[in-house]
């Protein structure tokens, strides 16, 4: 029972799919019975659910954390464009070194396709700046054909 509540709570969106599992998760909490098949009364139904509303919130507060954590972990991003050479990105994600206070990551040229990095590798050096993560140095190993040609 506990399922189709958290159900109803998850699914509270402006779709008509979702409303319609909203409106069905709502019509089997109404139909609940209790252990001799009487049904439960709007008392019995919040006491039953009061322990289950608490542990969501309890959820949702955290992922409202884990949201606010990972926009502190991606703060270094607005930096690296200026820190790649010019034609060169990093789109998808990188792996991080907590450790190391550093991470790696592929590397793609502007005509990539999205599947395949054909650039190199770079490796992403960090600090820690009062509660985020600033981009320190970034050091690319480019693949030799696709390295800026030097103009001396």
């Amino acid at each position: 029972m506990a399922h189709k509540f958290a159900a109803v709570l998850a699914t509270d969106n402006r779709t008509a799919t979702r409303r319609a599992r909203q409106a069905k998760a709502l019509r089997e909490i109404a139909e609940a019975r209790d252990y001799v098949g009487k049904p439960l009364s709007d008392n019995e139904l919040a006491e039953r659910f009061r322990d289950h509303i608490a542990e969501l919130d309890k959820a949702l507060a955290q992922a409202s954390g884990v949201r606010a954590m990972v926009k502190t972990l991606e703060s270094w991003r607005d930096a690296l464009p200026t820190r790649l050479p010019k034609g060169f990105g990093i789109w998808k994600g990188v792996d991080y070194d907590f450790e190391g206070l550093g991470a790696s990551s592929k590397l793609w040229r502007d005509k990539d396709a999205n599947c395949c990095p054909s650039g190199g590798d770079a490796l992403i050096d960090f600090a820690i700046e009062g509660r985020s993560l600033v981009l320190k140095d970034v050091r690319v190993d480019i693949v030799e054909r696709w390295r800026p040609r030097r103009t001396d």
